[in-house]
């Protein structure tokens, strides 16, 4: 049976974009059969309500999601150097995702503020979160990366989208709950605007790897798709079970603030 999360995405993606990457959207759909991930399943959604009832875990995790976003930056600067040589119309798309995801960091951080207005911060952690640019440092011309390792770093930062774009879908329900009235619009706007940038960040990913299948350089997509795919939920399930979360809910600890195993 169809994991459920396989038609949600399908929904969110741009109709448009159905067409122009059929294999892409084939190896999703395939992945999703094979590996159910649990992030698409009822119970981890339960858990993760039960983890964003406590205000402090919550604003913690924003602090979270800001630093992610910081090494996702740096991540997508690399990989924008790697497939100029392979795909150069990628070039432009993959460093307007880098800059989306240092963009991201001051939008956490902005919740963080409207949201918690009074939570306790490390204030010289948001300081370089605030003031460092991650993509400055960031030097050009590393060299050339063999083509199955660009294709395999786009998989995983697809799935990484995927993923996140479920984890902030929760997180704005919350986000919503906790913020003062006063500050409910520019939440609102805050939230919606990160969940869409996931979406167009599944939609571009997904079209590069159309692009690389047509070129010869992705020819098992299917294949590849899945097993990054299953890795993947693999590694979540074994941070989940670390922290003693499973899908009966028998036994629950602590819920890793993160939007779990990260790819971007």
């Amino acid at each position: 049976m169809q994991n459920k999360l396989y038609e949600q995405t399908l929904w969110a993606l741009p109709t448009k974009s159905h067409k122009a990457m059929p294999t892409f959207l084939t190896a999703l759909s395939n992945a999703c059969q094979s590996s159910p991930p649990p992030y698409g399943e009822q119970w981890y959604a339960t858990a993760y309500d039960r983890f964003a009832g406590n205000p402090d875990w919550l604003a913690a995790s924003f602090f979270t999601y800001a630093s992610e976003e910081r090494d996702g930056a740096r991540r997508l600067a690399v990989l924008a150097d790697q497939i100029g040589p392979l795909l150069p119309k990628a070039l432009p798309v993959v460093w307007k995702h880098a800059r989306d995801e240092a963009r991201h960091i001051l939008y956490f951080l902005e919740l963080l503020d409207h949201v918690f207005p009074k939570a306790p911060q490390d204030l010289t952690a948001r300081a370089s979160l605030e003031h460092n640019n991650p993509l400055e440092r960031v030097s050009s011309k590393r060299g050339s990366a063999a083509a199955s390792r660009v294709v395999s770093e786009v998989v995983r930062i697809n799935i990484g989208e995927v993923k996140n774009r479920v984890h902030l879908s929760m997180m704005r329900g919350w986000a919503m709950a906790y913020c003062p009235r006063s500050q409910a619009s520019r939440v609102d706007q805050i939230t919606s605007r990160l969940i869409q940038d996931e979406i167009n960040h599944i939609a571009y990913t997904g079209m590069v790897l159309e692009m690389l299948h047509r070129l010869g350089l992705a020819a098992d997509l299917a294949e590849h798709y899945s097993s990054e795919f299953r890795a993947f939920n693999d590694q979540l399930l074994g941070e989940l079970t670390w922290h003693n979360i499973n899908p009966t809910l028998q036994k629950t600890a602590e819920m890793p603030h993160s939007r779990g195993t990260r790819c971007t």
